[in-house]
Protein backbone atom coordinates (compact mmCIF):
# COMPACT_ATOMS: atom_id res chain seq x y z
CA UNK A 1 0.00 0.00 0.00
CA UNK A 2 1.38 3.87 -0.03
CA UNK A 3 2.61 5.52 2.53
CA UNK A 4 -0.58 7.74 2.70
CA UNK A 5 -2.95 5.04 3.22
CA UNK A 6 -0.62 3.99 6.09
CA UNK A 7 -0.37 7.08 7.67
CA UNK A 8 -4.22 7.47 7.27
CA UNK A 9 -4.32 3.98 9.41
CA UNK A 10 -2.05 5.18 12.06
CA UNK A 11 -4.06 8.53 12.32
CA UNK A 12 -7.14 7.06 12.86
CA UNK A 13 -6.03 4.07 15.19
CA UNK A 14 -5.84 4.75 19.21
CA UNK A 15 -2.54 6.32 19.98
CA UNK A 16 -2.30 5.33 23.79
CA UNK A 17 -1.01 1.87 24.97
CA UNK A 18 -3.37 -1.23 23.65
CA UNK A 19 -3.02 -3.49 25.97
CA UNK A 20 -3.51 -7.61 24.24
CA UNK A 21 -2.97 -9.89 26.94
CA UNK A 22 -2.17 -13.69 26.03
CA UNK A 23 -2.17 -16.89 27.26
CA UNK A 24 -1.14 -20.29 25.95
CA UNK A 25 -3.74 -21.36 23.32
CA UNK A 26 -5.40 -18.30 23.15
CA UNK A 27 -5.80 -18.17 20.02
CA UNK A 28 -8.27 -21.17 20.07
CA UNK A 29 -10.34 -19.42 22.67
CA UNK A 30 -10.30 -16.22 20.67
CA UNK A 31 -11.14 -18.10 17.08
CA UNK A 32 -14.17 -20.36 18.83
CA UNK A 33 -15.43 -17.07 20.38
CA UNK A 34 -15.79 -15.53 17.03
CA UNK A 35 -17.83 -18.43 15.77
CA UNK A 36 -20.18 -18.29 18.53
CA UNK A 37 -20.71 -14.92 18.82
CA UNK A 38 -24.28 -15.23 18.62
CA UNK A 39 -24.67 -18.09 20.40
CA UNK A 40 -24.40 -21.86 19.41
CA UNK A 41 -23.89 -25.15 20.22
CA UNK A 42 -20.98 -26.98 21.17
CA UNK A 43 -21.88 -29.77 18.37
CA UNK A 44 -22.41 -26.53 15.98
CA UNK A 45 -19.07 -25.58 16.76
CA UNK A 46 -17.86 -28.85 15.78
CA UNK A 47 -18.98 -28.76 12.31
CA UNK A 48 -17.38 -25.49 11.35
CA UNK A 49 -14.22 -24.04 10.56
CA UNK A 50 -12.71 -24.30 13.98
CA UNK A 51 -13.93 -27.46 15.19
CA UNK A 52 -10.75 -29.17 15.65
CA UNK A 53 -10.18 -26.87 18.14
CA UNK A 54 -12.22 -28.20 20.25
CA UNK A 55 -10.07 -30.88 21.03
CA UNK A 56 -7.40 -28.72 23.13
CA UNK A 57 -7.51 -29.42 26.63
CA UNK A 58 -7.73 -25.87 27.99
CA UNK A 59 -11.17 -25.27 25.79
CA UNK A 60 -12.88 -29.24 26.97
CA UNK A 61 -12.38 -28.38 30.77
CA UNK A 62 -14.00 -24.79 29.96
CA UNK A 63 -16.72 -26.16 27.89
CA UNK A 64 -17.20 -28.61 30.69
CA UNK A 65 -18.81 -25.99 32.92
CA UNK A 66 -21.81 -26.00 30.33
CA UNK A 67 -25.30 -27.47 31.77
CA UNK A 68 -26.48 -28.31 28.30
CA UNK A 69 -23.32 -27.54 25.43
CA UNK A 70 -25.23 -24.46 24.44
CA UNK A 71 -22.41 -21.58 24.56
CA UNK A 72 -23.61 -18.19 26.17
CA UNK A 73 -22.35 -14.90 24.13
CA UNK A 74 -18.40 -14.21 25.84
CA UNK A 75 -18.68 -17.31 27.17
CA UNK A 76 -14.95 -18.08 25.49
CA UNK A 77 -13.53 -14.49 26.58
CA UNK A 78 -14.43 -15.17 30.41
CA UNK A 79 -11.42 -17.58 30.39
CA UNK A 80 -8.51 -16.26 31.84
CA UNK A 81 -6.07 -18.18 33.33
CA UNK A 82 -3.31 -17.39 36.49
CA UNK A 83 -0.25 -17.50 33.80
CA UNK A 84 -1.97 -14.27 31.46
CA UNK A 85 0.51 -12.28 30.28
CA UNK A 86 0.22 -8.04 29.35
CA UNK A 87 1.66 -7.48 25.84
CA UNK A 88 0.91 -3.97 24.43
CA UNK A 89 0.68 -3.53 20.90
CA UNK A 90 2.13 -0.56 18.95
CA UNK A 91 2.05 0.38 15.13
CA UNK A 92 5.07 1.64 12.47
CA UNK A 93 5.63 1.14 8.86
CA UNK A 94 7.91 -0.68 6.73
CA UNK A 95 8.94 0.58 2.91
CA UNK A 96 9.39 2.59 0.56
CA UNK A 97 7.79 5.09 -1.92
CA UNK A 98 9.83 4.52 -5.46
CA UNK A 99 12.04 1.35 -4.78
CA UNK A 100 11.18 -2.11 -4.56
CA UNK A 101 14.51 -3.68 -2.84
CA UNK A 102 13.16 -7.55 -2.17
CA UNK A 103 16.59 -8.08 -0.58
CA UNK A 104 16.14 -5.68 1.60
CA UNK A 105 12.43 -4.17 2.08
CA UNK A 106 10.77 -8.07 1.27
CA UNK A 107 7.53 -6.59 -0.06
CA UNK A 108 5.49 -8.42 -2.56
CA UNK A 109 4.45 -5.52 -3.84
CA UNK A 110 6.40 -1.68 -4.35
CA UNK A 111 5.08 0.19 -1.08
CA UNK A 112 4.50 0.13 2.19
CA UNK A 113 3.64 -2.40 4.94
CA UNK A 114 1.71 -2.00 8.71
CA UNK A 115 3.99 -3.15 11.28
CA UNK A 116 2.10 -4.50 14.16
CA UNK A 117 4.53 -4.88 17.17
CA UNK A 118 4.23 -7.03 19.96
CA UNK A 119 5.46 -5.36 22.78
CA UNK A 120 7.19 -6.66 26.31
CA UNK A 121 5.14 -4.65 29.44
CA UNK A 122 7.40 -1.85 30.54
CA UNK A 123 7.66 -4.42 34.30
CA UNK A 124 9.90 -6.80 31.39
CA UNK A 125 11.97 -4.35 30.41
CA UNK A 126 12.56 -2.58 34.26
CA UNK A 127 14.10 -6.27 35.14
CA UNK A 128 15.85 -7.08 31.89
CA UNK A 129 17.85 -3.48 32.57
CA UNK A 130 17.95 -4.63 36.26
CA UNK A 131 19.28 -8.32 35.79
CA UNK A 132 21.67 -7.94 32.44
CA UNK A 133 22.47 -4.00 32.77
CA UNK A 134 23.58 -3.56 28.97
CA UNK A 135 25.54 -0.46 28.15
CA UNK A 136 26.36 0.83 24.66
CA UNK A 137 25.49 -1.76 22.17
CA UNK A 138 22.55 -4.12 23.31
CA UNK A 139 22.22 -7.42 21.34
CA UNK A 140 18.69 -7.71 21.65
CA UNK A 141 18.27 -4.03 20.12
CA UNK A 142 18.01 -4.87 16.30
CA UNK A 143 18.37 -1.33 14.61
CA UNK A 144 17.43 -2.35 11.49
CA UNK A 145 14.29 -3.81 12.31
CA UNK A 146 10.84 -1.77 12.88
CA UNK A 147 11.09 -2.11 16.67
CA UNK A 148 9.55 0.06 19.25
CA UNK A 149 12.06 2.54 20.43
CA UNK A 150 13.87 2.30 23.86
CA UNK A 151 13.34 1.86 26.45
CA UNK A 152 10.58 -0.02 25.50
CA UNK A 153 11.03 -3.78 23.92
CA UNK A 154 9.60 -5.50 20.89
CA UNK A 155 9.04 -8.87 21.46
CA UNK A 156 7.97 -9.44 17.77
CA UNK A 157 6.06 -8.04 15.06
CA UNK A 158 4.03 -8.72 11.75
CA UNK A 159 4.19 -6.72 8.48
CA UNK A 160 0.78 -6.65 7.35
CA UNK A 161 -0.10 -5.22 3.43
CA UNK A 162 -3.75 -4.07 2.94
CA UNK A 163 -6.70 -3.40 0.87
CA UNK A 164 -9.15 -1.95 3.01
CA UNK A 165 -11.13 -1.12 0.27
CA UNK A 166 -11.88 -4.74 -0.47
CA UNK A 167 -11.42 -5.77 3.09
CA UNK A 168 -8.61 -7.91 2.57
CA UNK A 169 -5.05 -8.37 3.98
CA UNK A 170 -2.18 -10.47 3.46
CA UNK A 171 0.30 -11.32 6.15
CA UNK A 172 3.97 -10.78 4.61
CA UNK A 173 6.47 -11.94 7.81
CA UNK A 174 6.31 -12.59 11.24
CA UNK A 175 9.32 -12.04 13.18
CA UNK A 176 10.98 -12.48 16.44
CA UNK A 177 14.77 -10.83 17.27
CA UNK A 178 14.70 -11.40 20.96
CA UNK A 179 14.71 -15.11 21.00
CA UNK A 180 16.58 -15.65 18.13
CA UNK A 181 19.46 -13.77 19.95
CA UNK A 182 19.02 -15.72 23.08
CA UNK A 183 19.23 -18.89 20.88
CA UNK A 184 22.83 -17.26 19.00
CA UNK A 185 23.99 -16.52 22.66
CA UNK A 186 23.27 -20.11 23.86
CA UNK A 187 25.37 -21.55 21.23
CA UNK A 188 28.01 -18.99 21.47
CA UNK A 189 29.01 -20.00 25.52
CA UNK A 190 28.07 -23.66 25.14
CA UNK A 191 30.93 -25.66 26.50
CA UNK A 192 33.18 -22.52 27.44
CA UNK A 193 34.66 -22.24 30.57
CA UNK A 194 32.99 -20.53 32.77
CA UNK A 195 35.64 -17.68 33.04
CA UNK A 196 35.07 -17.56 29.04
CA UNK A 197 31.30 -17.04 29.17
CA UNK A 198 32.28 -14.28 31.25
CA UNK A 199 34.49 -12.61 29.22
CA UNK A 200 31.66 -13.38 26.12
CA UNK A 201 29.04 -12.09 28.00
CA UNK A 202 30.83 -9.00 28.99
CA UNK A 203 31.67 -8.28 25.49
CA UNK A 204 27.92 -8.51 24.85
CA UNK A 205 25.75 -6.59 27.25
CA UNK A 206 28.66 -5.18 30.07
CA UNK A 207 31.30 -5.72 32.34
CA UNK A 208 28.04 -5.33 35.11
CA UNK A 209 26.63 -8.50 34.01
CA UNK A 210 27.22 -12.59 34.47
CA UNK A 211 26.83 -15.55 33.51
CA UNK A 212 24.58 -16.14 36.43
CA UNK A 213 22.19 -13.11 35.34
CA UNK A 214 21.93 -14.40 32.39
CA UNK A 215 21.05 -18.14 33.40
CA UNK A 216 18.43 -16.11 35.79
CA UNK A 217 17.41 -14.22 32.68
CA UNK A 218 16.95 -16.84 30.30
CA UNK A 219 15.22 -19.44 32.38
CA UNK A 220 13.22 -17.21 34.30
CA UNK A 221 11.74 -14.39 31.84
CA UNK A 222 12.65 -15.74 27.66
CA UNK A 223 12.07 -19.39 28.58
CA UNK A 224 8.34 -18.96 29.07
CA UNK A 225 7.89 -16.40 25.97
CA UNK A 226 9.25 -19.04 23.44
CA UNK A 227 6.51 -21.35 23.92
CA UNK A 228 3.80 -18.64 22.91
CA UNK A 229 5.30 -15.72 20.96
CA UNK A 230 4.38 -17.06 17.56
CA UNK A 231 1.20 -17.93 17.85
CA UNK A 232 0.43 -14.71 20.46
CA UNK A 233 1.68 -12.58 17.63
CA UNK A 234 -0.89 -14.14 15.05
CA UNK A 235 -3.44 -13.85 17.55
CA UNK A 236 -2.67 -10.33 17.70
CA UNK A 237 -2.16 -9.58 13.90
CA UNK A 238 -6.19 -11.13 13.60
CA UNK A 239 -7.51 -9.30 16.71
CA UNK A 240 -5.89 -6.20 15.20
CA UNK A 241 -7.03 -6.81 11.35
CA UNK A 242 -10.61 -7.80 12.50
CA UNK A 243 -11.90 -5.87 15.33
CA UNK A 244 -9.36 -2.55 14.41
CA UNK A 245 -9.43 -2.63 10.86
CA UNK A 246 -12.84 -4.30 10.04
CA UNK A 247 -10.95 -7.14 7.58
CA UNK A 248 -12.49 -10.23 7.05
CA UNK A 249 -10.31 -11.95 4.32
CA UNK A 250 -6.63 -12.92 5.45
CA UNK A 251 -3.57 -14.23 3.67
CA UNK A 252 -0.25 -15.31 4.66
CA UNK A 253 2.73 -16.47 3.00
CA UNK A 254 4.11 -19.85 2.90
CA UNK A 255 7.57 -20.95 2.86
CA UNK A 256 7.69 -21.00 -1.09
CA UNK A 257 5.17 -18.25 -1.57
CA UNK A 258 7.80 -16.00 0.41
CA UNK A 259 10.87 -16.88 -0.91
CA UNK A 260 9.10 -16.28 -4.31
CA UNK A 261 6.78 -12.73 -3.53
CA UNK A 262 8.81 -11.04 -1.21
CA UNK A 263 12.56 -13.13 -1.01
CA UNK A 264 14.64 -13.91 1.89
CA UNK A 265 14.39 -17.17 3.30
CA UNK A 266 12.11 -17.61 6.10
CA UNK A 267 11.71 -20.53 8.90
CA UNK A 268 9.32 -23.04 8.10
CA UNK A 269 7.56 -23.87 10.77
CA UNK A 270 6.67 -20.08 11.28
CA UNK A 271 5.02 -20.24 7.36
CA UNK A 272 4.08 -23.47 7.31
CA UNK A 273 2.85 -25.13 10.84
CA UNK A 274 1.87 -22.27 12.51
CA UNK A 275 -1.11 -20.92 10.20
CA UNK A 276 -2.28 -24.46 9.99
CA UNK A 277 -3.13 -24.43 14.00
CA UNK A 278 -5.11 -20.78 13.07
CA UNK A 279 -7.03 -23.12 10.68
CA UNK A 280 -5.77 -21.42 7.78
CA UNK A 281 -6.40 -23.45 4.07
CA UNK A 282 -3.81 -23.53 1.41
CA UNK A 283 -5.12 -21.96 -2.20
CA UNK A 284 -3.15 -20.75 -5.49
CA UNK A 285 -5.90 -17.78 -5.38
CA UNK A 286 -3.65 -14.69 -4.95
CA UNK A 287 -5.15 -11.39 -3.30
CA UNK A 288 -6.34 -9.19 -6.33
CA UNK A 289 -4.03 -6.87 -5.80
CA UNK A 290 -0.93 -8.94 -5.81
CA UNK A 291 -2.01 -10.10 -9.28
CA UNK A 292 -2.46 -5.77 -10.31
CA UNK A 293 1.29 -5.90 -9.40
CA UNK A 294 2.54 -3.03 -11.48
CA UNK A 295 5.53 -5.16 -12.79
CA UNK A 296 4.28 -6.90 -16.58
CA UNK A 297 6.90 -9.02 -15.95
CA UNK A 298 6.11 -10.16 -12.06
CA UNK A 299 2.56 -10.51 -13.16
CA UNK A 300 3.68 -12.92 -15.94
CA UNK A 301 5.55 -15.09 -13.37
CA UNK A 302 2.42 -15.08 -11.37
CA UNK A 303 0.18 -15.89 -14.03
CA UNK A 304 2.88 -19.03 -14.90
CA UNK A 305 3.77 -20.01 -11.52
CA UNK A 306 0.82 -19.18 -9.16
CA UNK A 307 2.48 -20.00 -5.62
CA UNK A 308 0.01 -21.41 -2.61
CA UNK A 309 -0.79 -19.26 0.04
CA UNK A 310 -2.24 -19.96 3.05
CA UNK A 311 -6.12 -18.12 3.41
CA UNK A 312 -8.66 -18.06 6.26
CA UNK A 313 -12.31 -15.88 6.12
CA UNK A 314 -12.54 -14.14 9.90
CA UNK A 315 -16.20 -14.62 11.46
Amino acid sequence: MDRHSLREIVACLPQSRTLFPYFRDRYAFQLLGWMAQDGASVRSLRTGPYGFLLDKASVRQHLARLPDGQVPDGYFGSFWPAETRQFRLSLSGWGHDRQWGRDWYQTSRPGWNLVLRLDLPASHARRYQRLMRPAGWDPFYETLHPVARRPAISLAWVRLDLDLARGQALIEEIQNDWLRRALELDRAVAGLPRAEREAYLHCQFSDATSDTRWQVFRREDLAPLEAIWDEAMLSAALFFLRDELGIGEVWMHSHLSARLLRGGIPPRSLYEKLPRRFGFRRTRALPPWLREHPNRRWRRKLRERPPTLFYTRLA
